[in-house]
């Protein structure tokens, strides 16, 4: 398994639990939480 194919594992897991299935909604969840960390 290469780098790609477990991130994208990752991110399905994620999404999942998070109720996600909108790649759109995932990269704005991390947008905002990458914000939030540089304030």
């Amino acid at each position: 398994m290469n780098f790609g194919e477990f991130w994208k594992s990752v991110h399905d897991a994620i999404a999942e639990l998070l109720g996600i299935e909108d790649d759109v909604s995932f990269e704005k969840l991390i947008d905002i939480s990458t914000e939030e960390e540089e304030k």
